[in-house]
C-alpha cells in the first residue's frame, strides 16, 4: 500500500463497500466469556478508529480489556506553532481516556510511552510491553494495527503482536486496519482482503458510541488553531470511513493448520491428541450432541473429520448406514478397528469439502472440523447438494483460543447458518463450545412426536 497522507482525497468509503468481499465477508462474533480482549493501537485513536464499535460491544458483554497505546502520539502536529510535543502529549492521553469511557468504562489502557513516529526502532519495546500486558497464556484475543496500513508505527506494532502471539498457544490474533481505508488499492488488494477479512456487525449502540468517542479526540478531529501546521489530522474524508455498520478484521492465519501433514505430525506424537477417549468434557460432549438429534434414527449419515471413531461408534447405533472420513491415516485405522463389528459402516480417507460422497444424507454432522477448512462457502454447498429433504446438520465447535484454527467457532456457526439457510431446532451455547442443529424441517421434536 502507498504511503498515506491524511490531505488527499483518498478512496471514498463508496468505493470499498462496491467490492464483492465486503458483504460476503465471514462473520465473527465477540470472543466467549473468559477470554480477555486486548487491543495494540500506535497511537491514541488508533483504537476508536480500527474497532471502536467492537470494544464497545465488547464491553457491554462484560469482557476484560486491556488498551495498550504504544505512543502518546505527541507527533501528530509538528509544524504547530501553538502546542509543543509535551502540549500535544498532554492532550493526547486525556483524549484517549475520555475515548476508552465512552467505548469500555471498565477497561484499563496502558500507555507504553515509546517515540511517536519511531516505533519501528522499538519493536521490541513494544512486545516487551505487551507481553507484560498479556501475562500468563491464559484464553485472549489480541488485535493490533495491520503490518500493511501504510504507517510504519502501525506496521511496528503489528509485527511486535505477530512475535507475541507466536509464542503463545492460546492468543488468538487479529489485525484492524486504519489508513487503509483512506490509502489503499481496492483492486490490488481484493484477493487478499476476500481471503482475510471478518466482519463484525454493529448495533446503533455501538455505532453511537465510537462517534462519540472520536469526536473526545479533538485534537485530531478538528484544527488547534488557525494557523498554518494547525490543521485536522482526520478530516471528513478520512473519518468518513469510521461511519460503518461493521468493524473489519485481518485474520493473518499465520498458525492456520492447512499443510498436508498437519494432523499427520500430530497423531505421531500421541495417539489421542484431545482426549476423546479418556476426557469427562469430551464424553459429555457427545452425549450433548447426541440428545439434541431430533429424530431417534436416521436412514444415511455423513461424519467427516471422524478422527479416532469415538463420536462415530454412537453415531453408528443412530443410523443405517454410517459414512466416516478422515484424512490422517493414522486416526482412520484407530477408528477402523473400533468400528470393525459395526454393520453399515464406511470409513473413507477424504478431504472436504473438495472430496464429498455421493449419494443423499438425511444427517450431516460436522464436529470440531469447520474451523480448520479454508473455504466455508464449498462446504455448506457440499452439505446442502447431498442433504436430503428431511436432511438434518449438526454443527459442534469448540470456542477457546485455538491459534491453529483459521475460524472460531462463531465464525464458523454464523457463516454456515446463514450459508446452509435451515431452520434452528437447538441452539446450545456454552463457555466451552457452541451445538446448533438444523434442520429442512423446521418442526419442534414434540410436534415431530404427535405432542402438539
Amino acid at each position: 500500500m502507498r504511503a498515506f497522507s491524511p490531505s488527499d482525497e483518498g478512496v471514498p468509503p463508496s468505493r470499498w463497500r462496491a467490492e464483492p468481499w465486503w458483504d460476503a465477508a465471514l462473520p465473527v462474533g465477540l470472543p466467549p466469556a473468559g477470554t480477555r480482549l486486548v487491543v495494540l493501537a500506535a497511537h491514541p485513536d488508533d483504537e476508536t478508529l480500527g474497532v471502536g464499535g467492537l470494544l464497545h460491544a465488547a464491553g457491554r458483554a462484560g469482557l476484560d480489556i486491556q488498551v495498550v497505546v504504544a505512543s502518546d502520539g505527541r507527533a501528530s502536529h509538528p509544524h504547530s506553532p501553538t502546542h509543543s510535543p509535551d502540549q500535544l502529549a498532554a492532550r493526547r492521553r486525556a483524549e484517549l481516556s475520555e475515548a476508552v469511557g465512552w467505548l469500555a468504562p471498565r477497561a484499563s489502557v496502558v500507555e507504553l510511552g515509546l517515540p511517536d513516529g519511531r516505533l519501528t526502532e522499538h519493536g521490541d519495546d513494544i512486545a516487551a510491553g505487551l507481553t507484560l500486558v498479556l501475562g500468563p497464556d491464559t484464553d485472549c484475543w489480541l488485535l493490533s494495527t495491520w503490518r500493511s496500513d501504510g504507517h510504519p508505527d502501525h506496521t511496528a506494532c503489528g509485527l511486535a503482536a505477530q512475535q507475541v502471539a507466536a509464542a503463545r498457544t492460546r492468543t488468538r490474533w487479529w489485525e484492524y486496519p486504519v489508513w487503509l481505508w483512506h490509502a489503499g488499492d481496492p483492486v490490488a488488494l481484493r484477493d487478499q482482503l476476500a481471503r482475510d477479512v471478518r466482519r463484525f456487525s454493529l448495533d446503533p449502540v455501538d455505532r453511537q458510541a465510537r462517534t462519540q468517542a472520536l469526536a473526545a479526540y479533538r485534537s485530531q478531529v478538528e484544527p488547534l488553531s488557525v494557523a498554518s501546521g494547525d490543521e485536522a489530522v482526520l478530516p471528513p474524508a478520512v473519518l468518513a470511513h469510521a461511519d460503518r455498520d461493521r468493524e473489519l478484521l485481518l485474520d493473518p492465519g499465520s498458525h492456520a493448520a492447512a499443510d498436508d501433514d498437519y494432523f499427520p505430525s500430530i497423531y505421531r506424537s500421541t495417539a489421542d491428541p484431545w482426549s476423546f477417549e479418556s476426557g469427562w468434557y469430551e464424553r459429555r460432549k457427545r452425549s450433548v450432541l447426541l440428545a439434541a438429534l431430533p429424530r431417534q434414527r436416521f436412514r444415511r449419515t455423513f461424519e467427516p473429520g471422524c478422527a479416532r471413531g469415538d463420536l462415530s461408534v454412537l453415531l453408528a447405533e443412530r443410523t443405517d448406514v454410517l459414512v466416516a472420513a478422515e484424512w490422517a491415516e493414522a486416526p482412520l485405522a484407530a477408528a477402523r478397528h473400533r468400528l470393525a463389528g459395526h454393520a453399515g459402516v464406511e470409513l473413507r480417507r477424504l478431504r472436504v469439502p473438495e472430496d464429498w460422497p455421493v449419494g443423499r444424507f438425511d444427517l450431516v454432522v460436522l464436529s470440531e472440523i469447520a474451523y480448520y477448512l479454508p473455504d466455508l462457502e464449498l462446504l455448506a454447498q457440499r452439505v446442502l447438494a447431498g442433504l436430503d429433504t428431511d436432511g438434518v446438520v449438526a454443527l459442534m465447535h469448540w470456542r477457546r483460543c485455538a491459534p491453529d484454527h483459521p475460524h472460531t467457532a462463531e465464525t464458523v456457526h454464523l457463516a454456515l447458518r446463514a450459508a446452509l439457510g435451515l431452520p434452528a431446532l437447538v441452539r446450545h451455547e456454552e463457555d466451552d463450545f457452541l451445538l446448533d442443529v438444523l434442520a429442512r424441517d423446521g418442526r419442534s421434536v414434540a410436534e415431530r412426536d404427535g405432542r402438539l
